[in-house]
């Protein structure tokens, strides 16, 4: 500013400013330049005295999750009180007390959680005339300035891991769990699993478990997941499951024992965790005698008789479905029966004559054949021993020369023994005997 010598309008109006603001009176127009020098100079000194200058430094971007540094720098010509640092992402700002004189320069960190965002970075610095114990966030302060920097928060993809196994058995539980990290803090917002067979099923949130039976095997089968999180990622993957067939489980139900012509049951109960059918079953009792094939499964009892005991014999039981076939076996012991042979004969005989007996097999339930017939006849001569080769009914002679009674016993031989015929007794005399006569 130039200041005139001549009185104007302009330096009256100066001087009254000055007299009615500072209260100085000023006499004559030469004390006006002074004045406005005095003035000038004190507004000069005081804004050299508040100033303060600021820088603030930082990475372009990072990785969300991690901790972005950033370098503070200011200068000043009294005191740097603190910073106040605002990261821009919603945090507080972050009050630095600094104390230093004409000069500060420090780092400070921050982590920020998320990504695919840009934020805006504000560092004021505050400067203070005089030199104090403590300098506060929330204290007055006489100037400040700030700095900006900006920096660029990157999405990094979560890590997903699925845990299911390689292999199951039909109609068993398939098990599929989810794991996931994020070095941010985003979230799974759904995750699908397409199990190969035409099930799926879908889980809000995450991460769980979901669940699968796969009905039948053996199968193989190509099981497709998708994880979506909030930040519109889609994670996608695959993996093979084998499903092994389970042979099913039969329980064969009979006795261990059975007569010899007896008619054998054998019950069973058949279970397949999966979905097969049994189409026909083939036995082969352990006798001989051929297989039996049953076709379908509607009998829930095999039966069969076995011929001729004593025996042991394993049937055998095989059972075919979709799958395959399967076998069992069940050991029978099959027992004999004894025929029960009898001997007839009239009651009476003259001596010195001969007499008759028919000699009857009796009922065999197995399938033998009597081989001989052995008799005592009691009158003290040797048994006589006669072979027959059928169970038909036979007659044997004896000569009898002395009157008595005589007990008349007989023994049936056939493939599994000898089995002995009721007693027959007989009176040779030459008369014969007078009937009994009954009645009260």
């Amino acid at each position: 500013m130039v200041v005139g010598r001549g009185i104007g309008a302009f330096e009256r109006a100066v001087r009254t400013v000055i007299e009615s603001n500072w209260g100085r009176r000023l006499r004559g127009v030469s004390r006006v330049r002074p004045v406005l020098q005095q003035m000038l100079f004190e507004s000069l000194e005081e804004r050299r005295l508040l100033s303060i200058s600021t820088a603030i430094y930082g990475p372009y971007s990072i990785d969300e999750g991690s901790t972005a540094t950033f370098t503070l720098s200011a200068s000043a010509s009294n005191y740097i009180a603190g910073w106040s640092v605002d990261f821009g992402d919603g945090a507080l700002p972050q009050w630095i007390e600094s104390g230093q004189s004409g000069s500060d320069n420090r780092y400070v960190e921050h982590g920020y959680s998320d990504g695919n965002s840009s934020y805006s970075v504000t560092a004021t610095a505050y400067e203070s005339n005089d030199q104090r114990s403590n300098y506060g966030a929330n204290d007055s302060y006489d100037d400040s300035t700030y700095g900006l920097a900006s920096i660029y928060v990157q999405d990094v993809p979560m890590t997903v891991q699925f845990n299911a196994g390689g292999s199951t058995d039909e109609g068993a539980v398939y098990d599929v769990s989810l794991n996931v990290s994020d070095p941010g803090d985003d979230q799974v917002t759904q995750w699908t699993v397409d199990f190969g067979d035409g099930g799926s099923d879908t889980y809000q949130g995450g991460p769980a478990a979901l669940h699968h039976i796969y009905p039948d095997g053996p199968n193989s089968y190509t099981v497709s997941a998708s994880v979506h999180e909030d930040d519109g990622n889609t994670f996608n993957t695959s993996w093979t499951v084998t499903v092994n067939n389970v042979a099913p489980d039969f329980n064969l139900a009979g006795a261990d024992h059975v007569a010899e012509g007896s008619t054998y049951s054998v019950h069973h109960v058949y279970n397949d965790p999966g979905e097969d059918t049994i189409s026909g079953w083939t036995i082969d009792w352990g006798d001989g005698t051929g297989s039996d094939s049953i076709s379908g499964n509607s009998s829930d009892e095999f039966t069969h008789v076995y011929a001729d005991g004593p025996d042991e014999f394993d049937a055998t039981f095989m059972a075919f479905d979709e799958d395959g076939q399967y076998t069992f076996t069940k050991h029978v012991i099959v027992e004999n029966v004894d025929p029960e042979p009898t001997l007839g004969g009239v009651d009476w005989t003259a001596p010195n004559s001969y007499y008759t007996v028919s000699a009857d097999g009796g009922v065999d339930p197995g399938d033998d054949t009597p081989v001989s017939w052995t008799i005592d006849w009691g009158d003290g001569s040797s048994p006589q021993t006669f072979n027959v080769g059928n169970r038909d009914l036979k007659t044997f002679s004896h000569y009898y020369s002395s009157e008595n009674i005589y007990t008349i016993q007989a023994m049936m031989t056939d493939e599994d023994g000898s089995f002995s015929a009721p007693a027959e007794r007989v009176i040779v005399s030459t008369s014969p005997p007078s009937p009994s006569i009954g009645g009260n």
